[in-house]
C-alpha cells in the first residue's frame, strides 16, 4: 500500500487501523505536528484534560476523556458509546484518532469483546480517510492476545521523518541548548489554564526552522494563539523567518507579564474579569486593551 507523505507522519493511504507499541510521548510530540499540518486529530484517553496540558496543545486536538464522570469532555468508556463517538467523527472531515487506552477497556469488558470492537472500528474506517491508532504496552497482554491484536491491526512505528520535524537533532541541542526550552510539565491556575512563563529569547545566530518549531509547540502548550508565526517555518529566507518570530516573541512577553497581573484581579476576587482577561491574553488580542482595563481595574 502506498503511503502518505505528509504531516500524517507517513501513514499508509486510506482509512486504516494501527498498534503503536512506543511511549505516548513521543505519540504526544507526532500529535502537535499532525495538527500544525491542518489535520483534524481526536485524543480518546484516560488521562482528564488537565493532566495534558504540557503534553499537547488542547487547544487544537479534539479530546474525549474516557470517563463516567459528568465533564463537558467526557465520553463513556462504554463500547457501544465510544463506537459511537468514532463512526460520529469519522462522518465528517479526515483525520487521526488515537485510542489511549486499550488496556483499560479490556479490564472492563474483557479481552474478547474489546477485539470485536476493534475489528468494527477496522471495518468502518477502512472505508474513509480517517487513521486509528491504539498506542499499547505489549506487556500487559498474554503473548496469545497481543499476537491477534496485531492481526487486527499491524504495528505501527512513529516515523523518524516525522519525529525529526519536532525534535532538534543533537549538533543543534549542542549550539542552542542554553536558549531552547521544553514544556514538559506545566503548573496550571485554579481555573485549570496553564500558568504562563518566560522562555529565554532566541538570538538571530544559529536560528533555524527546527528551533522555532521546538519554540512554536513550547508556547502552543502553555495555551498561546501562535497561528500568526506559523507561516515562518515555511520561510526559506531565515532573516525574514526571525523578524515574523520577535513580533510575536514581544507580544508573547507582554501576555507572560500580563498574565501575573491577572492573578492579583483574581486574588481580589474578581473571576469574571479575570477569565474573560485569561482568554484574550493566550489568544494575544487586544493585549494593550487588557493592560489598559487592568490599571483601571487594579488601581481602584
Amino acid at each position: 500500500m502506498a503511503e502518505h507523505r505528509s504531516g500524517m507522519g507517513l501513514l499508509p493511504e486510506g482509512g486504516s487501523t494501527h498498534l503503536l507499541e512506543e511511549g505516548m510521548e513521543a505519540m504526544f510530540e507526532w500529535l502537535d505536528l499532525v495538527n500544525s499540518s491542518g489535520y483534524h486529530s481526536l485524543l480518546l484517553t484516560r488521562l482528564p484534560p488537565r493532566r495534558l496540558i504540557g503534553k499537547i496543545d488542547i487547544n487544537t486536538v479534539e479530546v474525549g476523556w474516557l470517563t463516567e464522570r459528568d465533564s463537558p469532555s467526557a465520553v463513556s468508556p462504554s463500547l457501544e458509546r465510544l463506537a459511537m463517538k468514532i463512526r460520529e467523527r469519522i462522518s465528517e472531515k479526515s483525520g487521526i484518532i488515537v485510542l489511549d487506552g486499550v488496556e483499560h477497556l479490556m479490564s472492563l469488558h474483557g479481552f474478547a469483546a474489546v477485539l470485536t470492537f476493534l475489528r468494527s472500528m477496522s471495518d468502518d474506517i477502512s472505508a474513509t480517510t480517517w487513521r486509528l491508532v491504539c498506542p499499547v504496552e505489549p506487556k500487559a497482554f498474554m503473548t496469545t492476545e497481543i499476537a491477534r491484536l496485531r492481526r487486527e491491526a499491524p504495528v505501527w512505528e512513529l516515523p523518524e521523518a516525522a519525529i525529526d520535524e519536532v525534535i532538534i537533532h543533537e549538533e543543534e541541542v549542542e549550539a542552542s541548548e542554553e536558549v531552547v526550552e521544553t514544556t514538559s510539565e506545566v503548573e496550571v491556575h485554579e481555573d485549570g489554564s496553564a500558568k504562563l512563563s518566560h522562555l529565554t529569547r532566541l538570538p538571530s545566530a544559529g536560528f533555524t526552522t527546527a528551533i522555532l518549531r521546538r519554540r512554536i509547540l513550547a508556547w502552543r502548550r502553555m495555551g498561546f494563539d501562535v497561528s500568526e508565526l506559523e507561516p515562518a517555518l515555511k520561510y526559506q529566507d531565515m532573516e525574514h523567518a526571525y523578524a515574523l518570530y520577535r513580533v510575536v516573541e514581544e507580544k508573547v512577553r507582554l501576555a507572560v507579564e500580563l498574565d501575573r497581573r491577572v492573578d492579583l484581579l483574581m486574588s481580589r476576587g474578581d473571576i469574571s474579569n479575570a477569565t474573560a482577561f485569561r482568554f484574550r491574553i493566550r489568544q494575544l488580542t487586544g493585549i494593550r486593551e487588557v493592560w489598559n482595563s487592568l490599571d483601571i481595574l487594579l488601581d481602584d
